[in-house]
């Protein structure tokens, strides 16, 4: 299956470099850090049609968004250079955890603890 729609035109063409499926498996999320669009892209699984962009704000700035992941409750987690941000599914930021010892971050991993 493909997902999303194949643009022909140059500028319009998309780099997912991060790439997940969403806790509940419903959903494909990805990282676009195509020079015209740092964003996560949220595609429906079974149809393959983009549900929902998540883009840079005031307080969620993306400069290249490298990783990203979902946790049990549906909340996106985006990692970002210098921060992870989590996110609800539609996009609205919950928190920003970051410190200045963080530098550069690459990646997720999510493990899931047997009581």
């Amino acid at each position: 299956m493909t997902y999303g729609t194949p643009q022909s035109n140059p500028q319009s063409t998309c780099l997912p470099i991060g790439v997940a499926l969403s806790h509940d498996e419903l959903t494909l999320l990805s990282c676009d850090v195509h020079r015209n669009s740092q964003n996560v892209r949220l595609f429906d699984v079974q149809s393959g049609l983009l549900k929902h962009t998540i883009s840079s704000t005031q307080q969620m700035k993306f400069h290249r968004p490298s990783a990203v992941m979902s946790n049990s409750r549906n909340q996106i987690l985006i990692v970002e250079r210098d921060y992870i941000y989590m996110t609800e599914p539609d996009g609205h930021l919950i928190q920003a955890i970051g410190h200045r010892s963080i530098k550069q971050l690459y990646g997720t991993e999510f493990r899931k603890f047997q009581r």
